[in-house]
């Protein structure tokens, strides 16, 4: 399916993959040598990266539409659902409704990002979240930027959207009838994170604060003494 995002019109592949679903956090450093021969090492990445291995099961009636997908959209954003967070709505929705309550915590939802309805491969629509409440008595309340389209009983799965690329490329196998479909998603922070301000100096940005001396010591200079 197409979805309508505050970035543009993206693919979201609303189809659930085969366990298990592989979740890496990459982080990025950096290793500078001391005087004495000693590691430091620097982060150069202010936020880890994400990304999630998923390998989808595709009868006849979805084959088109990924290779539509793979063809047409492999080089551009897409919405990605993050099925590690899946949860349940907690109360029954109907068509035209903007609220949901969803057992979760607050920061497993974003602003500006999208969630996911989930039945089955039929059965599935996707949202722009408005709003997310605080949470109390781990229900929290998301509003949506567009009303439902179906009604959705008590439990439904709700599944996270974020955005991102997908790694390198998507490989398929199959066997005539049926195949799998193989990609990565890297999850781009970048899109609905505030920026990081660098540490700067009149105006110059200070890169690292991190000591180059060994046992992270610093040397301190009194200039009366040393004329003295």
């Amino acid at each position: 399916m197409l979805i309508s995002t505050p970035y543009g019109l993206m693919p979201l592949i609303h189809l659930q993959p085969t366990a298990p679903v592989v979740e890496r956090i990459a982080y990025l450093t950096d290793v500078m040598d001391t005087v004495t021969g000693k590691e430091n090492r620097i982060q150069t990445r202010t936020t880890p990266r994400t990304s999630y291995d998923y390998k989808y099961p595709v009868g006849p009636a979805s084959t088109a539409m990924m290779s539509n997908i793979g063809y047409g959209y492999i080089r551009n954003k897409f919405a990605i659902p993050i099925w590690v967070r899946k949860t349940t709505s907690q109360s029954l929705n109907l068509s035209g409704d903007t609220e949901i309550h969803v057992k979760a915590r607050e920061k497993d939802f974003t602003v500006g990002c999208a969630l996911m309805l989930y039945a089955n491969q039929e059965s599935a629509e996707a949202h722009v979240i408005n709003s997310v409440s605080e949470e109390i008595d781990g229900v929290i309340i998301i509003t949506l930027s567009t009303p439902l389209v179906h009604d959705w009983p008590a439990f439904s799965s709700v599944i996270p959207v974020h955005y991102g690329y997908v790694e390198e490329d998507i490989d398929t196998s199959g066997n005539g009838y049926s195949s799998y479909y193989t990609l990565t998603f890297e999850i781009d922070v970048d899109v609905y994170e505030d920026p990081v301000v660098p540490l700067q100096l009149d105006g110059i940005d200070v890169f690292y604060n991190m000591p180059l001396m060994s046992d992270g010591n610093t040397v301190s200079r009194s200039f009366s003494s040393r004329i003295n």
